[in-house]
């Protein structure tokens, strides 16, 4: 059987709450059968691996993936990628070209 380590648990965050958020939060809690403390800390740890997958996950459906990998076998020619790259971002960021 492996041995578990737990790391000593030294941070504080501390939250200032509406008195109703504060009810809402020991609610739920209660009802989960768990402190307001771990409650909080899971539901943080979840929202971030949730941010943190929509920034490094991507799915596409199989003919978007086929697209992605006949694009990927056969690249854009220099000229057409210099050419997309002095176009203005439809995000707001500039591309450069450099060699």
């Amino acid at each position: 059987m492996p041995t578990q380590t737990t790391a000593t648990k030294s941070s504080r965050i501390n939250l200032r709450l509406t008195p109703a958020q504060e009810e809402k939060l020991r609610y739920v809690a209660a009802s989960s059968q768990t402190s307001l403390s771990d409650f909080v800390l899971a539901s943080a740890l979840d929202r971030a691996d949730r941010a943190l997958a929509d920034q490094t996950e991507f799915t596409a459906d199989d003919d978007a993936f086929d697209h992605l990998l006949e694009a990927l076998d056969n690249p854009l020619p220099t000229a057409r990628i210099r050419a997309l790259a002095s176009r203005p971002s439809p995000v707001g960021s500039t591309l450069t070209w450099t060699q």
